[in-house]
């Protein structure tokens, strides 16, 4: 019986914002910073993260340890790539790590986020601002 339970918990799980890779994003526990990184014809967006980043990445934190989230937006599409950067409190810097366990509606919800503050800051969409800072690069590039 009590299996029977913890097997009935477990699925509805996913839809109280908890899975087994730890926590959901959720528009209640990540903020997309309003200054955007063009490269490589995508947008780089820095994401603060208010919740354990050891649940959701599967990481361990130490003291004065801090953990940087970016997002990959390339343009028209729905994809979203996510890596994080952990920043030891001794000063270390650890390699940039890819977090490929999103789900879809985590990756709409990222691209949506960073669709509604790309708008207040340029009016603009991601895609549209991409294609923009594409623009400028080109026409900043001399003449060949």
């Amino acid at each position: 019986m009590f299996k029977n339970f913890i097997r009935s918990l477990i699925k509805k799980l996913p839809k109280i914002g908890i899975r087994k890779s730890g926590l959901l994003f959720t528009r209640n526990n990540i903020r997309i910073d309003y200054e955007f990184e063009y490269y490589d014809k995508g947008m780089f967006v820095y994401i603060e993260v208010w919740f354990d980043p050891e649940k959701k990445f599967h990481i361990k934190l130490y003291g004065d340890d801090t953990i940087n989230v970016y997002a990959y937006l390339p343009p028209n599409s729905n994809d979203v790539k996510l890596t994080y950067i952990i920043h030891r409190g001794d000063g270390r810097v650890e390699d940039e790590q890819i977090y490929d366990a999103l789900t879809q509606d985590e990756k709409a919800l990222i691209r949506e986020m960073a669709n509604e503050v790309s708008l207040a800051e340029t009016e603009m969409t991601i895609d549209a601002y991409c294609e923009y800072c594409r623009f400028e690069e080109d026409e900043l590039l001399p003449d060949v």
